[in-house]
């Protein structure tokens, strides 16, 4: 029996099986010991010669393609001030890929996606990304939409002071905050 196809026999003698994988470099096929991974892959099935039966071969050329990966929605980023500390996004995949996705960010939903949390007070919008492999696609998670906050500004205080002939600039404080 070929595993995920319906044909099989039971008879006597015991059928025999040849896997080859093409190789996406060269485009020749090489021989495999089973169907694994994503690829085209060509079984030859052989009925060996016996006293009721001619040899016979039979070649299939099976096409395993690559899985999708699905990305959650990212969590963990709300947004903050300018100059405190950036949030920190995280979202799940499915096929144990977590812990390769990668986190880009831009300054339009549509926009061009990079690598780099932003610093600037503004809107923003951060994407998980996993780049793929020989058994699984690209794949992007939805966008979301997180804000800098622009920081607050200390107005410096003056407090009156008799004049002294001097510069009176000291007592001057500012500050963000």
């Amino acid at each position: 029996t070929i595993p995920g196809l319906s044909a099989s026999y039971t008879g006597a003698p015991a059928l025999e099986y040849a896997y080859t994988k093409k190789n996406v470099t060269t485009g020749l096929f090489e021989t495999v010991s089973e169907i694994r991974g994503a690829g085209e892959y060509s079984v030859t099935v052989t009925l060996p010669e016996s006293a009721n039966y001619n040899e016979i071969d039979v070649v299939v050329t099976v096409t395993i393609q690559k899985a999708d990966v699905t990305i959650s929605t990212i969590t963990g980023i709300d947004g903050w001030t300018y100059g405190d500390v950036a949030d920190t996004p995280s979202a799940t995949a499915n096929f144990g890929m977590t812990g390769s996705l990668v986190f880009k960010y831009a300054t339009a939903i549509d926009g061009v996606y990079a690598e780099g949390v932003p610093t600037d007070a503004g809107t923003y919008y951060v994407k998980a990304y996993f780049a793929g492999n020989t058994n699984l696609n690209e794949a992007w998670s939805a966008a979301t939409e997180f804000t800098i906050a622009k920081a607050s500004v200390t107005v410096p205080s003056v407090s009156n002071k008799p004049y002294n002939k001097e510069t009176q600039a000291s007592g001057l404080t500012a500050g963000i905050g």
